[in-house]
């Protein structure tokens, strides 16, 4: 029972959702971006979506098939190597279209935040399994963070709220056996660091 719930919880927080649900988060609230013109929000959730979710996730049933990856939680850190750079590809021709659309900065830093952090994981992949779930949750806290510092936006209830989720995700990550403790708070300061550092540039 429990682990089904830390299944659905780990499928509900899978990384490659995370930025998707930034996105539209920042698109709700009452910054400048609700001035953004309706068409170039479509189009630039179309890159986001396509370019962290749909492409990077689409190799994986190769990968699968090709026997370098077992399913798509990854659970090795051999197998998460060739998926992370991948992703990076993906990332990186987001953040050139995006760029070319003039996006405002508040979504290029969420998005930078996310490249750095890939770039980051496959590094300490290469020595050590830090958990990518909560890298991304840790990424979206640090959102809330940076509109409440540049906006003055109030987001503490959503800086709570991401932290109860970040509770679970790396609770859930824990019951399924796939990370150590140090393993979920090591990524959640990996992924919050990074955004917080992007908008100190």
């Amino acid at each position: 029972m429990i682990k089904n719930i830390a299944k659905i919880i780990s499928g509900l927080f899978y990384p490659l959702l995370i930025p998707t649900y930034g996105v539209l988060f920042l698109f709700s609230l009452q910054t400048p971006l609700l001035y953004m013109p309706l068409e170039l929000k479509k189009i630039s959730l179309i890159i986001v979506v396509a370019c962290t979710l749909v492409l990077p996730i689409s190799i994986i049933p190769l990968l699968i098939k090709l026997k370098l990856v077992n399913n798509i939680y990854m659970s090795t850190r051999k197998e998460r190597f060739i998926p992370l750079l991948y992703s990076l590809f993906c990332y990186t021709i987001g953040y050139y279209l995006l760029s070319l659309l003039h996006t405002p900065r508040i979504i290029m830093m969420f998005y930078a935040a996310a490249e750095i952090s890939i770039i980051l994981t496959a590094i300490i992949t290469v020595f050590w399994k830090i958990s990518i779930h909560t890298i991304s949750i840790g990424a979206f806290w640090g959102l809330m963070l940076i509109i409440w510092n540049q906006f003055g936006i109030n987001t503490f209830f959503w800086m709570n709220i991401s932290l109860i989720a970040s509770g679970l995700v790396a609770s859930s990550r824990l019951a399924l056996g796939s990370h150590n403790i140090y393993q979920v708070y090591a990524g959640f300061l990996l992924g919050a660091s990074s955004i917080i550092f992007i908008s100190l540039l």
